[in-house]
């Protein structure tokens, strides 16, 4: 029972890992001049914001609620 919870728990760790690193990628290519890599990693930041804002603020991710 208690290794489902740690795995979720890591993966969690492991989203908020990668989208802090491609934001911090995106950030560094604005300054740099690198716009085809910000347009490429645009995406997945509008993605991991819009995740942790809901997750932050404990609101489900089911926009359509039945």
């Amino acid at each position: 029972m208690y290794t489902k919870k740690i795995f979720i728990e890591i993966t969690k760790l492991t989203i908020c890992i990668l989208g802090v690193l491609t934001l911090y990628i995106s950030l560094a290519s604005i300054i740099n001049g690198q716009y085809a890599l910000f347009s490429y990693l645009l995406p997945f930041n509008i993605a991991f914001v819009v995740w942790y804002h809901f997750r932050l603020n404990n609101i489900s991710l089911r926009l359509f609620k039945y």
